[in-house]
């Protein structure tokens, strides 16, 4: 109402109705009577079946006369991408309003107001969009590979990294590369790499994808096409772009020439023969067995080198490496490798489930801090969430060795069968 000291209003744009993709924008307004008002601490709005992104930018100022009266406060807003069709619902949400008073009266205590729950109805805007959430007036999808022989060995790999630009949205509503591995390839998807650049009030974002195609067979090998879609909002259609695979000529991991039993020389003595024939046939047997054991041991090599570099301790000191230096995105690209890689048994890994589980609130606002720099393109001083990552390994540990524990507590209560 208008008398209130603290007035607090919002609109989604637009109203009623939006297609799959489409941004919808909430924007909520804080206003305070013959003070400035301001949100205390910006909230994280979810809305389920849609992703919410934060611009960077919150610095919109109002200044209105609201029957008779000075109000002056900020707007702030949210930008929502349903990627479901049906209704979904926006909650309500908690703002906790502080106000600054002009000259030298003293500024009131913060307010906390609640915003009104609404709803979006979401639709396909056409038949051939079904399965479609990138909506954009222009995406542009390009691909490269590492090296360029198209003849490897087996446990040789090739680097695929497939990058692509979109306008007028965010990079996070780029949804993975659905990556498939042929028979005979084993895959090692790598964390996605995404930027969000803002150009006096136009958005555009990148994501680049890449994975490690691994050969674990020899034979003729096609690393499949990649067909990319999207929603073109200006011609109101479907565009595909195909990015192209190839073909692999794998050989065997080694292929060596065995070689022949020198011939006899009339000359040496029956005993000279002897020794010629039983050290060439020694030689034989051993370049035999390395031939035969040889591929696998540097297979086996290879495989302990990944399993190396992609274990949980090498993760995190990779992390505790990003942290020393202020480059906010290296510092959640190794963070999100460390926690992809200790819940590797999960279907949705996420660093927030793993902060909320085994850390503290203080965590989680680190986390916040730190996503905020990314979009604000701004350095990171990480030594707050390293502290905090530290604490929460240590209770991830105790926690795997409790259950592990109880693990074979109970199977040694597990009696033996009976026998008659």
């Amino acid at each position: 109402m208008a008398d209130d000291a603290v007035v607090v209003r919002q609109q989604l744009n637009p109203e009623g109705s939006v297609t799959v993709g489409q941004c919808a924008v909430l924007s909520v307004d804080v206003l305070a009577k013959d003070a400035w008002a301001k949100l205390a601490t910006l909230p994280q709005v979810e809305v389920g079946g849609a992703i919410v992104f934060e611009p960077p930018s919150q610095s919109t100022r109002l200044n209105e006369s609201i029957r008779g009266d000075s109000y002056t406060g900020q707007r702030y807003e949210w930008w929502i991408y349903p990627q479901q069709t049906g209704q979904i619902r926006v909650p309500a949400i908690k703002l906790n309003v502080s106000q600054t008073v002009f000259g030298s009266a003293p500024s009131p205590e913060p307010v906390l107001e609640v915003t009104q729950p609404l709803s979006i109805e979401v639709r396909l805007p056409s038949k051939e969009a079904t399965g479609i959430s990138v909506v954009t007036p222009d995406l542009e999808a390009k691909q490269s590979w590492s090296g360029e022989s198209k003849q490897w060995r087996v446990g040789d790999g090739v680097i695929r990294t497939i990058e692509r630009d979109i306008d007028d949205a965010p990079a996070l509503i780029l949804p993975p590369i659905d990556f498939v591995a042929p028979p005979g390839v084993q895959l090692f998807v790598k964390q996605p790499l995404t930027n969000n650049r803002f150009n006096r009030g136009s958005l555009s974002g990148s994501r680049t994808d890449a994975v490690t195609y691994v050969f674990e067979s020899a034979g003729t090998i096609d690393l499949p096409a990649i067909e990319i879609r999207w929603w073109d909002s200006e011609t109101s259609r479907v565009r595909k772009e195909m990015l192209e695979g190839i073909t692999a000529e794998v050989l065997p991991a080694l292929d060596r020439a065995i070689e022949q039993k020198p011939q006899e020389s009339p000359s040496l003595t029956r005993r000279s023969v002897s020794w010629l024939v039983g050290g060439g046939l020694t030689s034989l047997i051993l370049l035999v067995l390395i031939w035969h054991f040889a591929g696998r041991l540097g297979a086996w090599i290879r495989r302990v080198r990944r399993d190396l570099a992609e274990s949980e301790s090498m993760n995190f000191h990779r992390f505790q490496r990003a942290a020393r230096g202020t480059d906010s995105r290296a510092i959640l690209r190794a963070l999100t490798a460390w926690s992809d890689q200790v819940q590797k048994e999960s279907e949705t890994p996420q660093v927030t489930t793993l902060f909320r589980r085994f850390g503290e609130e203080t965590g989680l606002q680190e986390l916040d801090r730190l996503t905020r720099c990314i979009d604000a393109n701004v350095s990171f001083d990480a030594s707050k969430l390293v502290r905090h990552v530290r604490e929460l390994r240590k209770r991830l540990r105790r926690t795997q060795r409790l259950e592990e524990s109880t693990k074979r507590a109970d199977r040694g209560a597990t009696l033996p069968p009976l026998h008659s």
